[in-house]
């Protein structure tokens, strides 16, 4: 099950924009392993395209069996660029 923590809305990414992303709706989502969280459960970053054509980057949490977003931003240019290079 998708939850959200509050921190992910920070940025302004919204929970319809997030899904969009996850369901790889609107162009090739890709996935990149991070560093565990802190409790050491895995983590992924998630970046893709939102109905508007903007490159969302979504931190993912695995905690049994939810995915739980974190963090969302508009692609940073770290992302980008890994996300060019994959």
């Amino acid at each position: 099950m998708l939850r959200f923590r509050l921190s992910a809305f920070a940025h302004g990414v919204t929970d319809n924009q997030m899904q969009e992303v996850l369901a790889n709706q609107w162009g090739m989502t890709k996935w990149f392993e991070i560093h565990d969280s802190d409790d050491g459960d895995s983590q992924d970053m998630v970046v893709g395209f939102d109905a508007d054509g903007a490159l969302i980057e979504i931190g993912i949490t695995y905690v049994a069996d939810d995915e739980i977003a974190f963090h969302a931003d508009k692609a940073t240019s770290y992302w980008i660029e890994r996300y060019n290079k994959r």
